[in-house]
Order: structure tokens, then C-alpha cells, then sequence
């Protein structure tokens, strides 16, 4: 019998990811579910710098920004309901000064240099070809931060413009760190609100634009996750109860995937998944001598976690 499930097949991955990578993880809130994964097992990874950000060329921006050393003005901020908002950044940058708030996005401007300079893998997650122009500045914005729909106009990024802004930051990480490799991919998380089409032409343009990237960039290094979610996990049993987000098992599903595609050493991965379980056990009595015990195997298996990363460096 014919299977009834698609199955998205895997593209050759360009290169592995193992302990001794550094990575920078820039785009939506998928960008973080991963992000949060790789951290538990111990990978050394940095996640959305900016905050939560979906439109490519947005992030190119940020990043070449970052690169360039453009630090943020006054110009660049807003204030709503007494507080200051960055219009380059998610609103869990907040200040109720401007002064503050410009040295918090200035410092981490420069963090996030530092991170460009130093990092071995760049992932890359596009969540849509929407934006929002601001009309009085004549620029696009990062963030609406909730401000009157008057003020802005709203479109789709086109392919074209989505793959120059990714070329321009190919050629300025290429300057400054020959050695950083990006990695594509595409958020599943699904963005419509009043308008049918916008998911399919934010995610259509996106993926124009990457076709056009994969004729000029090699290697062309990319994981489908969108495919997977879309194709493999089509019943809304796998999204979250806003049927927009991935739910848990979706992400899970993903991450297995991505795991065996993406990383190594496959033994020590799974150690680090292990000790990041049991130093999340609360015991209920702490001076038992079952946990006592416990205790100490989870000494062992960190000696045997570091042996296996040193072997494997």
C-alpha cells in the first residue's frame, strides 16, 4: 500500500555543526525554538540579538547594521503608553528613558558585531515577505509596536529586492568573517489576520527570492523546515491553539530532524539531552539517599559528556 504521509526529503546538509561551532540564530519566534534546544545540549548559540523579527530584509538590515557599526539615535526610537520602543527591534526592548533604552540597543549592537566576527554559523529563519512602511520616515520598520494603522504601508517585499538585501549581507559577512557559514530556512509559523492570500504570497516571495540565491550562493545550505510542518504535519493537531504557531510535538518533530541533518557527535548530543533532564528534576528529597545517588551518576555522565566533546574536537 502507498504510504499516506509526504515525506520532505532532506537536502545534503553543506557541513555539520559540532561543539566547537559558535552560532548566531536571526529571524522569527521558530528561530527560538530551536535556539532553545540547541542551548540545552549545550551547543553555543545566541539567539534573535534584535528580538523577534520576520521580514528578510528587515534582518539583513539589523545584521548590516550591526556589521557597520551604525549605532541607534533618537531618530530611531518611538514613545507609547510612557515608555520608549526601538523601531528596529521587538518590544522586549523597552526604556523608560530614551537614553537608557539607546544604550541598551547600542551595546547590543555591539555585542552582536562581536558575535559576526566570532561565529561559524549563521541560521537564517524567514517568516514572511510582509512589511510596513513607516510614512513619515519613509522607511521600513521592524516593528509596528502597535502604533495607528494610519501611519503605515503595508506590502510584500518583493523576490528580487528580498535577494539583493541577502546578497549585500553575504558580501559584508564576507568581509569580516571569511569562515561564517549560513544556514536558510523558513519559520512555519503561519501569518494572516484579515487577508487570505498573505501567508501564501509572504512565503511565495520568500521562497522566489531563495531560488534566486541558490543559482549564485555555493554552497546553498538549507533545512526545510517549513516543508516539514506544512507537508509532513498537515492537521492542525500539530499547531498551537492560535492554529497559527507549531505546537510542541510540532516543534519536537523538527528538532529530531534537524538534529540528525545538522549536528554531531551524535553520542554526546544525546548525553546532553540527558543531563539537561535530570539537572531539570526537582527532588522532592534532597538529602535521600536515592538522590544522593542520583547526584553522583550525574557527575559521571558529565565527566563522560567532556571526554566525549574533547574526543570529538
Amino acid at each position: 500500500m502507498k504510504s499516506l504521509f509526504l515525506e520532505t526529503p532532506l537536502p545534503a546538509s553543506a557541513r555539520k555543526i559540532g561543539y566547537n561551532d559558535r552560532l548566531l540564530l536571526h529571524g522569527s519566534c521558530f528561530t527560538e525554538y530551536i535556539g532553545n534546544r540547541l542551548q540545552q545540549t549545550r551547543f553555543e548559540a545566541v539567539t534573535n540579538p534584535f528580538g523577534t523579527v520576520f521580514n528578510p530584509i528587515i534582518q539583513c538590515k539589523q545584521l548590516v547594521r550591526a556589521i557597520d557599526e551604525e549605532y541607534f539615535g533618537h531618530d530611531d526610537l518611538l514613545c507609547r503608553d510612557e515608555q520608549w520602543l526601538s523601531w528596529m527591534h521587538h518590544s522586549r526592548f523597552s526604556a523608560s528613558e530614551p537614553e537608557i533604552l539607546l544604550q541598551q540597543l547600542n551595546g547590543q549592537l555591539q555585542q552582536t558585531r562581536q558575535l559576526l566576527l566570532n561565529a561559524t554559523v549563521l541560521v537564517l529563519t524567514f517568516g514572511t515577505a510582509r512589511c510596513y512602511k513607516h510614512l513619515e520616515r519613509n522607511t521600513m520598520v521592524a516593528n509596528c509596536h502597535k502604533m495607528p494603522a494610519a501611519q503605515f504601508q503595508a506590502g510584500f517585499s518583493a523576490p528580487d529586492d528580498i535577494a539583493q538585501a541577502i546578497f549585500q549581507l553575504e558580501l559584508k559577512l564576507r568581509s569580516i568573517n571569511p569562515n561564517l557559514n549560513i544556514l536558510f530556512t523558513v519559520s512555519p509559523v503561519r501569518y494572516h489576520s484579515n487577508d487570505p492570500l498573505e501567508n501564501s504570497v509572504g512565503k511565495g516571495n520568500i521562497f522566489a527570492a531563495l531560488s534566486i540565491i541558490r543559482e549564485q550562493l555555493n554552497p546553498f545550505w538549507y533545512f526545510p523546515a517549513y516543508e516539514m510542518v506544512t507537508d509532513q504535519l498537515r492537521d492542525y493537531r500539530f499547531y498551537a491553539d492560535d492554529l497559527k504557531h507549531p505546537s510542541e510535538k510540532a516543534i519536537d518533530f523538527v528538532w529530531q530532524q534537524f538534529k540528525n541533518w545538522a549536528l554531531e557527535p551524535t553520542e554526546a548530543i544525546a548525553l546532553a539531552e540527558q543531563l539537561h533532564q535530570r539537572k531539570s528534576h526537582r527532588p522532592v528529597y534532597p538529602q535521600s539517599k536515592s538522590h544522593q545517588q542520583f547526584e553522583q551518576e550525574t557527575v559521571a555522565l558529565e565527566h563522560r559528556w567532556e571526554n566525549l566533546v574533547k574526543r570529538n574536537s
